[in-house]
């Protein structure tokens, strides 16, 4: 929160939060938080944020709708290299400023299943124990593709941002990397950017006019809870 420094009328995207339980326990304005992710039943817990459910890869936004944009761990599950450089390109055009994390790849944990290193077992191995064995977080039979990434990785999709690792261990567990316009979040108001309007107002306008993102037939999202 120093490094965005938010305030009251900033309109914020949780990208990928789930129920945003997390997020609105950290944010001192709740309520301004829109909540979106790929999974419609993580978004049926009740909450301060406005839930939307679709996919980060095609976000169902206009190009800097958002003063902020928050993701937690979430591009590291979006699939290889190249579904993640469109993840990042999606923060970086709804987004006037964005706060991303994401494990970092040389931490000797891998934190979602919980060997030593195994970040580097490779993907057939991994499927195959992950048949026979409950590993980590994940029961028997169940296997995610987790791709973590480099600080050069992540600084090649956030080639703007400011990047770098994050540690309360003798390690460093985490990357970061966050942009802020003009040397910070509120500093669009002085140099003549629009204000942001109302956040019913704004997504009331996504849901009926952008036919081009976010058509009313589309199954690509659901408008929750406007």
């Amino acid at each position: 929160m120093k490094l965005l420094q938010p305030t009251a009328r900033d309109l914020v995207l949780d990208c990928g939060g789930g129920d945003s339980s997390y997020f609105e326990a950290l944010y001192p304005w709740p309520e301004r938080i829109v909540v979106l992710d790929i999974a419609l039943a993580n978004l049926r817990q009740p909450g301060a944020s406005t839930p939307v459910c679709g996919n980060g890869l095609r976000l169902p936004f206009h190009n800097h709708t958002f003063d902020i944009v928050w993701s937690n761990a979430v591009i590291e599950h979006v699939g290889d290299l190249n579904r993640q450089r469109q993840f990042a390109s999606e923060i970086r055009r709804v987004g006037r400023a964005y706060f991303i994390t994401t494990p970092w790849k040389g931490f000797p944990i891998e934190l979602h299943y919980k060997l030593p290193l195994y970040q580097f077992v490779p993907k057939a191995t991994q499927r195959y124990l992950s048949r026979r064995y409950a590993i980590g977080w994940y029961p028997k039979g169940q296997w995610e593709d987790i791709n973590l990434l480099w600080q050069r990785q992540l600084q090649m999709l956030f080639p703007n941002a400011r990047v770098f690792k994050h540690q309360i261990t003798p390690w460093p567990e985490t990357l970061i990397a966050y942009w802020t316009p003009h040397g910070g979040c509120n500093a669009w108001s002085a140099k003549g950017y629009a204000s942001p309007t109302p956040l019913n107002k704004r997504l009331w306008s996504l849901s009926v006019r952008d036919q081009r993102i976010c058509p009313p037939h589309s199954s690509m999202v659901h408008w929750a809870a406007l």
